[in-house]
């Protein structure tokens, strides 16, 4: 990366095109993981708010920049480690995204640009703001939390299926 701050267009182009990106890549990371331990995902949201669109388990809502979440059906039968493997599905896609981004610099194949700075930069804090342990506004956990909340106790609310129905119901009439 350089020394330069991103300019104006870099940080839009971060917060418009990356980051919706960036939560897709999360999301399916959460969704890979429930699969892997025979799991089914009901619903992949992107962004806040009236939904725009829908397409098969994908939506993405108005303001689609914003954040992300996963409605999973997953195994009762599931072992604490798995559900933890779960929960770090969507920063464990993210890392190997960014580092076959980086490795595909290194050989050659794309070409090294600030808009791959901005991409991997955006992930990084993306990455770094989803496992630090915090309940956001709209009640959701953060998956360190969750995490937390499954290492401590055993189990999360990421597995209550009634909050995050509510939550989703509640964000689609929130313009």
């Amino acid at each position: 990366m350089s020394n330069e701050f991103f300019s104006p267009y870099e940080i839009m182009f971060g917060v418009f095109i990356c980051v919706p990106i960036i939560v897709l890549i999360h999301e399916l990371g959460h969704a890979f993981f429930n699969f892997v331990f025979g799991g089914k995902t009901k619903k992949i949201v992107i962004g806040k708010g009236k939904r725009l669109f829908s397409i098969g388990i994908f939506e993405v809502r108005r303001w689609y920049f914003c954040s992300g979440k996963c409605k999973l059906k997953i195994p009762e039968n599931n072992s604490k480690l798995q559900n933890i493997m779960m929960l770090l599905g969507g920063v464990i896609l993210q890392l190997f995204t960014g580092i076959i981004l980086l490795l595909f610099v290194k050989l050659g194949i794309i070409e090294h640009s600030n808009w791959i700075d901005v991409f991997l930069s955006f992930s990084l804090f993306y990455i770094v703001s989803g496992i630090i342990p915090v309940t956001y506004p709209d009640g959701m956990n953060s998956d360190g939390k969750q995490i937390y909340h499954m290492i401590r106790y055993g189990k999360s609310r990421l597995y209550d299926d009634e909050i995050l129905s509510e939550i989703l119901r509640r964000d689609n009439t929130v313009d």
